[in-house]
């Protein structure tokens, strides 16, 4: 079994040993319940978010893969899901809270053609 590292200061004076992957899947399975039904993030339970990489790839690799169906359009993404689209920022993120995500990941997708500049 790999390793899970849960760190509990000691003033709290509270053990706990995870015995099989079974009840450490268990363990994670309702720490992401927790996390969305409470509409929070790791840090917010101070956590370390440790999948942080991992997510941002995700969102990457959506965005390479849906690039041209998407062009021109705000999405919403919510890990690599997507849950909201629109002409505007806000039209996605209207979407995203419908489908129940309300801290979504929003990007205005470009073209893959298009030119991007910036400046003052």
């Amino acid at each position: 079994m790999g390793q899970i590292t849960i760190e509990i200061p000691q003033k709290l004076n509270r053990t706990y040993r995870i015995t099989s992957e079974e009840s450490a899947q268990k363990v994670l399975s309702n720490l992401d319940i927790l996390i969305r039904r409470e509409n929070l993030n790791a840090q917010d339970l101070g956590l370390a978010d440790d999948n942080k990489t991992d997510i941002r790839n995700k969102r990457i690799d959506w965005l390479k893969a849906n690039r041209e169906e998407y062009a021109g359009q705000y999405v919403a993404l919510d890990g690599n899901k997507l849950v909201g689209t629109g002409k505007t920022i806000r039209e996605a993120d209207e979407q995203a809270k419908q489908n129940g995500v309300n801290k979504p990941f929003l990007v205005r997708v470009s073209g893959e053609d298009e030119i991007l500049s910036g400046g003052w």
